[in-house]
């Protein structure tokens, strides 16, 4: 699986994705990345992982969570930590608007926990 591949580089060299790379463009000029590759990994996280199955979802999680261990900023290491979780942030944010409007979303939502967690 291509998942778990992407999971043994991220636990294997995880550092070259959290330091700004410099490369030789074709007329031999040096040019620096704006960026580390993890911020773009973070900034496409929705439109990765959309194909993924659950499984394949938190192994993809794991990489990311291997290779921001790897940041060494503790300011930039908390921006990417947030970053991966803006999408979940969103999500309970929504969930949380709207049982401001419906009260019975919120008795959903914890009804549906509870089934999943097999109680």
């Amino acid at each position: 699986m291509a998942i778990n591949t992407f999971l043994k580089i991220a636990k294997t060299c995880k550092e070259e994705f959290v330091i700004i790379h410099t490369k030789q463009n074709d007329f031999q000029q040096h040019q620096i990345e704006t960026a580390p590759y993890i911020n773009e990994l973070i900034s496409k996280i929705p439109e990765e992982t959309k194909l993924l199955v659950p499984e394949h979802k938190i192994t993809f999680y794991e990489a990311i969570g291997h290779i921001i261990s790897a940041e060494i900023n503790i300011d930039q290491k908390e921006c990417l930590l947030q970053g991966i979780l803006q999408e979940y942030w969103d999500y309970w944010d929504t969930m949380l608007k709207e049982s401001d409007i419906n009260f019975e979303v919120l008795g959903v939502i914890f009804f549906l926990l509870k089934i999943k967690k097999g109680k």
